[in-house]
Order: C-alpha cells, then structure tokens, then sequence
C-alpha cells in the first residue's frame, strides 16, 4: 500500500494500493514503446523535451515544495531548495548532453573506428522518500538524456508527490510510476534493462544479488555514517554552528548529514558548550511556519528508533544534557536536542 501523510498533522494525504504485476507488465511494455521512440529523436530533441519539463517543474515549484513539506516533513524553505535543485539538475545535463554523447570518430588502422553512446532501454529504480523529487531526477533525467526509459518505484510514504511528479513528465519524456510491492518489485528487475537503488545497506545487498543472479547493470547509493571531527586548532564556534547544521539540516535525514561528531580531548568541554548553544536556537514546529527550523521525523516507526537509540546510549553510560523525550501529540516525531 502507498499511503502518505502529513507528518505533521497525521492527516491521510494519499492512498493507492499496490500495482497488479500483470497491469505493470502492460505499462512496462507501453514504456519500452515510448522509450524506443524516445530514444530515436537523437540527443538533441530529447535535451529540447528535457528542457520543456525543466520548465513545466518551475512553473509548478511551490506547488511541489509544499507537498514535500506535507510528506516529508522538512523545512518549507528546505524542500523549495530541492525543486529549484532539481530545476538545474534538468537544465545542467540537458545542456551538457549533446556535446557530452555526441558520436566520437577515432583515427585508428579500421577503415572506421567510433565510440557510440546507445541505450540499454528501461531503467528500473527503487528511490527513498528524504528527497523525492531530487533522488527521482538526480538518476532519471541523464539516463533519459542518453536515450532510456525510466520505471520509478518511489517510497510507499511518498506517493503523492511521486504522483504529480510522473503525471508532470507523462508530456514527452519516458518516465513512469512502478507502484509495486517488495516481492513484485524483485520481478521487475528482472523484467527490465538495468537497475539503480539508493536506500539501506540492507536493502541494496539484496536487490544487487538478484540483479547479479540476472546479469543487470547496476547502480547502488547507499547508506553511510558520516563522522564530524573537531580538531584542537579548529575554530570551535564555527565547528558547533556547522556541526549543529549538519546535524539536524532536514532534521538530519539525509545521507550527507554528519551522524557521528568525534570531538578531540582538549576541545571537547568547550565544543559541547557551544553545540548545546546551537541547538538551543533551534525551534521545532509546524514545517511549513517560516519560523520552524527543526523540522519533524518522516515516520512513527523512525521517532521511535531515534528515541530507542538515545535510551539504549543512556544505558550504557552516555550522558543526556538536554530533550531525550518524545514530544506528545499526533503527527511526526521532533528530534529533541540531546
């Protein structure tokens, strides 16, 4: 089931059940046709459609940064961010594009000897929800640019705005929803041409072990534990203001965020000092207020694991110097200052 919500609120947003594989298997054969033609308009028509959608999202941004907003539950002024983002991403490969593949002639002893850049044909995708207008794009618009199709299956908790965003491309350029569930989703990798993920580590092994087992190219991003460390000779009220960012920028749900700060001895007693300070500015509340500058966790079940994670640090000697307690009230978890 794609259900989406507003983080905040805990309103229902959007719901739609999974897709029958029989009715994907139709519209992956409809993608394959468009892509097809798509792929034969040369570099050139299909940077001039990419364009025309770069403009189509502008038009529309706010309109997309406030369903960002509602499903996420980012900072308004974050997920505008985003679009415009993803705006120039559009427009940054749509412009390189024909220059970048244009065929190359190579002087060799061949009577001719060239280096062409084909499709491979469908691109399988299996996106997050923390950024999903950007993750959608970042993958889909330079292997449309070369001459692929694109199958997203988005996040179950971002429906809605993976919705408007396929119904927006649906004009000229091949790039389509996979509304599948986890064993379907399997299937589909086998069924199409190649395959990216960004997600878990967990996740990734998995879908990259069946897209072995079935000789599939092979795109993964994947998690990681980014640490922040603070030297002696650092600056330390810059290290805490960018430390604070770090951290909670998208209320730290996002794959670049620093995860771990490791503070040298001589530094620490002050740092911590001047961390708290940063964190005390934030305020938490509505994503949308402009005012909000501690945006709430995307899910429940995400609120819950951070919070497991602060008891089970405490248990085991850490020491809590300010929040650790669960906000009450419907709607997203805001990660309190600790």
């Amino acid at each position: 089931m794609f259900h989406s919500v507003n983080v905040f609120t805990g309103e229902t947003l959007y719901r739609r059940p999974d897709q029958d594989y029989a009715e994907f298997e139709r519209r992956l054969a409809d993608l394959k046709m468009h892509g097809r033609a798509f792929a034969q308009l040369g570099v050139t028509e299909r940077a001039a459609r990419l364009q025309k959608f770069a403009g189509r999202l502008e038009a529309e941004k706010e309109r997309f940064a406030e369903m960002v907003c509602e499903e996420v539950g980012r900072c308004l002024h974050e997920c505008r961010a985003e679009i415009v983002k993803s705006i120039e991403l559009i427009r940054y490969y749509a412009r390189l594009a024909p220059e970048l593949l244009a065929h190359k002639t190579i002087a060799t002893q061949a009577s001719l000897s060239q280096v062409r850049f084909e499709p491979l044909g469908v691109v399988f995708a299996v996106m997050p929800w923390n950024y999903p207008v950007w993750q959608v794009l970042r993958f889909a618009v330079p292997a449309m640019c070369a001459g692929n199709a694109c199958a997203v299956k988005p996040a179950p908790s971002v429906a809605r705005v993976s919705r408007a965003l396929f119904d927006l491309a649906s004009d000229g350029i091949p790039l389509a929803g996979a509304w599948l569930d986890e064993a379907d989703t399997l299937k589909a990798v086998e069924d199409t041409d190649a395959m990216a993920f960004t997600g878990s580590t967990h996740t990734g092994r998995i879908l990259a072990a069946h897209a072995g087992a079935n000789l599939k190219k092979t795109v993964l991003e994947l998690g990681g534990s980014n640490a922040f460390i603070v030297m002696p000779d650092a600056d330390l009220e810059r290290a805490a203001a960018e430390a604070c960012y770090s951290r909670f920028r998208d209320a730290g749900q996002s794959c670049n965020a620093a995860k771990r700060i490791i503070v040298t001895e001589a530094a620490a007693d002050r740092f911590i000092q001047l961390f708290l300070a940063e964190c005390a500015k934030l305020k938490m509340g509505d994503p949308k207020h402009p005012d909000t500058t501690l945006a709430p966790l995307h899910r429940e079940d995400l609120r819950d694991r951070v919070h497991g994670q602060v008891e089970d640090a405490v248990s085991n000697g850490a020491v809590c110097l300010t929040g650790g307690k669960v906000p009450q009230g419907r709607g997203g978890f805001t990660l309190r200052r600790f």
